[in-house]
């Protein structure tokens, strides 16, 4: 799979660990993440990219439909880590339940599984609780909400609401931000803009000791009853949570990329599995590497 690791210089918290983008500049469904739908009408009702604008969008109208999309990290999240991404609900009647971010610690496997559910029962009945570790967002409705479970706990999962509980708006784009403190305490935090100034809701969790999360979903609600959600999908950034990092990333895709170098100064194509320089039309540099 293709997943840039970008090499940037911060003070966050984070900055010891791995960092990645999705930014979705190419086709996920041709590099790097695994597409499942069961919508036998239309195998690609779920999640569709947008070439165009670069985001994917999500479209999901059924009662039977089991729809996600996956991808496993590059390195395993552990104790303190952080994720943004960039929302844009398009239905201001949006019902029942999407997850724009799920992280388990396995991919789950077989036929019809989905991430926090094991198969579907019928139409009618919602499968039981898979038996694993798992932290997600959640869209109820058009209500965020953080969702955790323990492997241990095979019937239940805990669900909790924004303090005050806060609903997004149609035709409105939000970045929202996970961040898990020493395993046991989860932050969201959500803001209107990508430079992470304008803070519209906060919220503290207390969540159980987790195992280390190394897959990555976006997922509906396993089709147990009728659901419909629209919207975009956009900037999955992982430990690149902090304000300058992420003004410094737009900016940055605003650059022409004229050369690429590997590190002896050799001009190169670009490669996977090989440290390389991109050079960029204001003399800026980036060091990247493309993981295959």
């Amino acid at each position: 799979m293709k997943i840039l690791i970008q090499i940037i210089v911060s003070l966050l918290l984070f900055e010891s660990h791995s960092q990645t983008i999705y930014d979705f500049s190419n086709n996920p469904f041709s590099s790097g993440w695994n597409y499942y739908d069961d919508y036998n009408s239309s195998p690609n009702a779920g999640f569709t990219y947008d070439a165009i604008n670069e985001r994917i969008n999500y479209s999901l109208n059924t009662s039977v439909e089991v729809s996600f999309l996956h991808t496993q990290l590059s390195n395993p999240l552990s104790k303190n880590y952080c994720i943004v991404f960039e929302i844009t609900p398009t239905n201001a009647n949006n019902y029942n339940t999407f997850f724009p971010l799920i992280l388990t610690p396995n991919q789950v496997t077989g036929s019809d599984i989905h991430p926090w559910r094991k198969n579907k029962i019928n139409s009618n009945t919602a499968g039981p609780v898979q038996s694993v570790d798992f932290i997600a967002i959640e869209i109820f409705s058009n209500e965020l909400r953080f969702f955790n479970h323990t492997a241990s706990n095979t019937t239940n999962v805990s669900i909790q609401s924004m303090s005050p509980a806060f609903h997004l708006t149609a035709n409105t784009s939000y970045w929202v931000k996970l961040e898990v403190m020493n395993q046991t305490t989860a932050i969201i935090t959500i803001y209107s803009d990508y430079s992470l100034n304008n803070v519209l809701a906060f919220s503290q969790f207390t969540i159980p000791v987790l195992e280390d999360m190394n897959h990555l979903y976006i997922a509906n609600s396993n089709g147990n009853s009728y659901c419909t959600q629209y919207g975009h999908l956009d900037n999955y950034y992982i430990n690149m949570c902090g304000r300058l990092d992420i003004e410094k990333l737009q900016f940055e895709r605003t650059k022409k990329r004229v050369k690429i170098i590997n590190f002896m100064g050799q001009e190169v194509h670009e490669q996977s599995n090989t440290p390389l320089i991109y050079i960029f039309d204001d003399g800026s540099t980036q060091k990247v590497f493309i993981q295959d």
